[in-house]
């Protein structure tokens, strides 16, 4: 697959997707989904093209959007694309607690005025089970937090003399991560499913998401060829 635009943003829950979407409704306080029904098919772009911003304000875009799949090669996995207000992972725990869900953000160029490689791994909206970010602020920084996890095989985040912040903690490690957790988002195969996809629409206003929904149906049932 290709990352194609400067910031990426996903959640990887460790539940299938009729929990997760469940999880969402109860925390909006919705009965159902803003739309459903569209299939990925096989791999397409746009899925993950949707999770992307390629403008200097990626941390506060003016809509917010998500898309949930079941990735056909990782079983009782669902993955979720977003764009739009950065707390998604705090909602899928407080609409339900019991499962663990991955969130991950990277750009793609180190030279980025905001670059950053963070993971987070959560249960419930709690503290977090293992957090590591390297990011530019304006200065590269590390913070590492929670106990260690079995899909860092090892890995030490203890500073060494003379090596660089950001090399603390790469993209190759951040995928690398994702996929011994279950997660392989760098495979074209990963964003394939054969079951239903579920969309939010505009979290902030539901007249918007409801404009967008009709607006923008057709054009996504492109998703599914």
């Amino acid at each position: 697959m290709q990352f194609n635009y400067r910031f990426y943003q996903f959640l990887f829950c460790h539940a299938p997707i009729d929990q997760v979407v469940k999880a969402m409704c109860t925390f909006l306080g919705k009965e159902t989904t803003s739309w459903k029904g569209l299939r990925s098919g096989k791999y397409n772009q746009k899925i993950i093209d949707s999770a992307c911003y390629d403008n200097a304000k990626y941390h506060n875009p003016p809509k917010t959007r998500m898309i949930f799949f079941a990735p056909n090669i990782t079983p009782g996995f669902t993955a979720s694309t977003i764009t739009g207000l950065y707390t998604w992972n705090n909602w899928i725990g407080t609409g339900d607690p019991t499962f663990d869900h991955l969130c991950v953000q990277f750009t793609t160029d180190d030279k980025d005025e905001n670059a950053i490689r963070s993971l987070e791994l959560m249960r419930g909206n709690k503290r977090y089970k293992r957090f590591i970010r390297v990011w530019k602020d304006p200065r590269w920084e590390l913070t590492v937090d929670g106990e260690p996890q079995p899909f860092e095989d090892g890995k030490s985040f203890d500073k060494i003399k003379g090596k660089r912040i950001k090399d603390y903690f790469t993209l190759q490690d951040l995928i690398r991560f994702s996929s011994n957790w279950g997660c392989p988002f760098d495979k074209d195969e990963f964003w394939a499913s054969d079951q239903l996809m579920y969309g939010f629409g505009d979290l902030d206003d539901d007249d918007n998401s409801a404009d967008w929904q009709n607006e923008n149906f057709e054009s996504w049932k492109s998703l599914s060829k």
